[in-house]
C-alpha cells in the first residue's frame, strides 16, 4: 500500500471532492497524484541534502628565497 499525502495548499478540494490523504495500490492512481503536484508519497524515505564536499586547504604561496639561490 501506498500512502499519498495531499500536499496543495490552495484548499482541500479537488475538483469539488474534498481532498485527503489516502492509500492505494493502483498504480496509474499514484501515477496521476504524484504528476499533478498535489500529492507527494508519505511512505517515502525523506530526501537528503546533498554532503558537501570537503573543503581542500589552499596551497601555500609560493615565495622565492633569496638565500637559496
Amino acid at each position: 500500500m501506498s500512502q499519498l499525502h495531499y500536499t496543495a495548499t490552495d484548499g482541500r478540494f479537488l475538483n469539488g471532492v474534498p481532498a485527503a490523504d489516502f492509500e492505494t495500490d493502483d498504480p496509474d492512481v499514484i501515477a496521476v497524484c504524484l504528476a499533478s503536484g498535489l500529492y507527494e508519497r508519505a511512505d517515502a524515505k525523506p530526501k537528503r541534502a546533498a554532503t558537501p564536499a570537503p573543503e581542500t586547504p589552499a596551497a601555500a604561496p609560493v615565495t622565492e628565497d633569496p638565500n637559496n639561490a
